[in-house]
């Protein structure tokens, strides 16, 4: 059977084709494919005789009074349309045009050849390009509302409200979002909206719609869910229509905000696929459903719309009015500065970086929160001591620090090590080479202390600083037979004068001179970053941490990203409101230009001196300003 726009068979023209409360002149449509708008444009006229035609609606036929356009009674801008025409071969009854779309604008025209209808419908792609998908920067609530979905609360928003383990499940980096993420959030929100079987989003027309239903379309992405637990690992997207979009790379990532329309134009564009939107009315839900199908650019798309025009003659307009729908959005959404508060913190602890686990180092404490030696019992009352690696740093000397024959990876520090090396590299040897009994900090008693494990590498044996000559000379005339540095073949005297010629020789070797030189620095760096300049303290609110394990190759050494950044800015409060303790005029001098309130620490004395008589009384408060490092967040 012919099926050609001129070879039209007899189901086409055999009875009047009805939209609208009126009767089809003439019909032409285009086809949108991805951005570009699909719109669809008919010429109508009343009818006055009643009779038989076929409903564009229920696609059949049906028994008509005399024509009423209802645009006439009835506000249609905005409403959802839905025209077909039957299918021009009796052999293939299915194949039929089919438009759905929304009214853009109508206008009557009357003339001499009388009066006419034009109506106008776009495809509802623009419904889409007005819905806004928030990916990152705002993690509360609401998590959907009028044509907004935000995709990073609904993973997120928990930790707004003290529930850690939800820090992180967005998968959101610099780099964006993760699509398949992206595309799990939405279908979860359209499940908690009430879709558990189709899962489609919500959206909605800004206008009155002639089917009522207060503007509200469905979008059906083609996808639906194993369950609507957001937070399950075993989550699964399973696509129920091949046309419609591709689930995409497990990797691809989108940025910031977007509309939906972007987001399905992206993925189409990423796995070479063009798009076009339908709207249909689904019967059985008895709601309008938005469907996205695509096609693939790498094979050849056959045509699929079919014009059918049917042509009647007319004359010119002489008289036109009507309505137009303006397409324009009238919201938008901004996004401020993240919130800056000012908060209270009473315990520090010293803090020494990270280590290659991103794990903070900071000194041993025991039960009762004192700083302890090593074994973590003992009270230290010379400072604290920490734990710190030195593998990167044996790596460098001429004479790798060996006990055992094996290389010291690991080290107790003490805080006296710090201010030996801080004071001058003398005063570090000193204190490093001097082997005296229980000396401040008991350091040749502790394992794997940085002086006891000095002393028993080889440098030591090559290494006695010039200063000490005279005390061994005198420790000779003390003992005699000393029982160090013995030597049966030669008297003591010339066997301490000997080995100190050699070992000061030794001492003098470059590589030794160079090897203790870096070893200093090492220490004098720990010293002059982090020592009375960076403290770990907990907050008082909570702070989430998590890392970025795709980032860092999945093998736990990503970036640590936090929920809350703790700076140094400051915070505003209003005025006369005490911050620890001072109020204004006071406060004012810790008040930055704009008013904020800057980072500064109250210190308690135990006692107060009177400046005047030296008399001694209370403890005072004493406030200073403070600009400390960030303190780095506790998971």
């Amino acid at each position: 059977m012919a099926n050609t726009l001129t070879r039209c068979t007899q189901p086409v023209t055999e009875y009047p084709i009805k939209f609208l409360g009126a009767t089809l002149l003439s019909v032409t449509s285009q086809m949108g494919w991805g951005i570009e708008t699909g719109t669809l444009n008919v010429e109508l006229v009343e009818d006055c005789e009643a009779t038989q035609g076929y409903n564009t609606f229920t696609e059949t036929i049906q028994q008509y009074g005399p024509d009423s356009f209802i645009g006439n009674s009835v506000e249609i801008i905005g409403s959802a349309a839905y025209f077909s025409l039957p299918s021009p071969d009796s052999q293939l009854p299915n194949n039929k045009f089919r438009f759905g779309g929304i009214i853009t604008n109508w206008s009557k025209k009357l003339g001499s050849g009388g009066l006419t209808y034009s109506v106008s419908i776009a495809d509802p792609r623009q419904i889409l390009d007005n819905t806004l998908i928030v990916l990152d920067s705002y993690s509360d609530l609401p998590f959907q509302h009028i044509n907004y979905y935000n995709v990073y609360s609904a993973y997120e928003a928990g930790v707004n409200y003290g529930n850690c383990n939800v820090f992180g499940t967005a998968n959101s980096t610099v780099r964006g979002m993760n699509y398949r993420n992206i595309l799990k959030g939405l279908l979860a929100l359209a499940g908690q909206s009430g879709d558990t079987t189709n899962y489609r989003l919500r959206v909605f027309s800004p206008t009155t719609e002639l089917v009522g239903f207060n503007g509200l379309f469905k979008v059906d992405l083609g996808y639906t869910l194993s369950n609507n637990d957001i937070y399950d690992s075993d989550f699964v997207v399973s696509r129920t229509d091949d046309s419609q979009l591709p689930l995409g790379p497990p990797n691809y990532r989108i940025t910031d905000k977007i509309s939906l329309l972007e987001f399905i134009q992206n993925i189409c564009q990423l796995t070479g696929r063009d798009f076009y939107v339908n709207l249909f009315w689904d019967i059985v839900r008895q709601e309008h459903v938005i469907k996205v199908s695509t096609a693939r650019l790498q094979q050849p798309i056959a045509s699929s719309v079919f014009g059918i025009v049917a042509a009647f003659e007319g004359t010119a307009t002489d008289l036109s009015y009507g309505k137009e729908l303006r397409n324009e959005k009238t919201r938008r959404l901004i996004f401020g500065d993240q919130i800056h508060y000012l908060t209270t913190v009473t315990e520090f602890t010293p803090f020494f970086g990270e280590d290659d686990f991103g794990n903070p180092i900071y000194p041993i404490r025991n039960e009762d929160g004192e700083f302890c030696e090593p074994d973590g019992e003992t009270s230290s009352n010379c400072g604290f001591w920490i734990y710190i690696d030195i593998s990167k740093l044996n790596n460098t000397l001429y004479s790798p620090i060996i006990v055992d024959g094996n290389p010291v990876n690991k080290i107790w520090i003490s805080e006296l090590d710090i201010r030996a090396a801080l004071s001058s590299y003398d005063l570090w040897l000193t204190r490093t080479f001097t082997k005296i009994t229980n000396p401040p900090g008991n350091y040749t008693t502790i394992d794997n202390s940085l002086v006891k494990i000095l002393q028993q590498a080889p440098i030591y044996k090559e290494f006695v600083n010039p200063d000490y000559m005279q005390k061994l000379i005198e420790l000779l005339n003390r003992d005699p037979n000393p029982t160090v540095l013995y030597n049966a073949s030669r008297s003591p005297v010339q066997d301490i004068l000997l080995e100190i010629t050699r070992q000061n020789v030794n001492a003098n070797k470059i590589e030794n001179i160079d090897d203790l030189d870096k070893i200093h620095k090492f220490i004098l760096n720990l010293g002059q970053t982090f020592y009375g300049k960076q403290f770990l303290t907990k907050l008082v609110n909570n702070v989430c941490v998590t890392i970025d394990n795709e980032e860092g190759g999945g093998n736990g050494f990503g970036e640590k990203v936090y929920s809350q950044v703790p700076t140094n800015d400051g915070g505003w409060v209003d005025y006369n409101v005490p911050v620890l303790g001072l109020f204004d005029p006071e406060l004012s001098i810790f008040r930055a230009d704009d008013d904020r309130i800057k980072p500064f620490a109250l210190f308690s004395n135990n006692t107060s001196t009177n400046v005047e008589d030296g008399t001694v009384g209370s403890p005072a408060n004493v406030p200073i300003p403070a600009a400390p490092a960030p303190p780095s967040p506790s998971p």
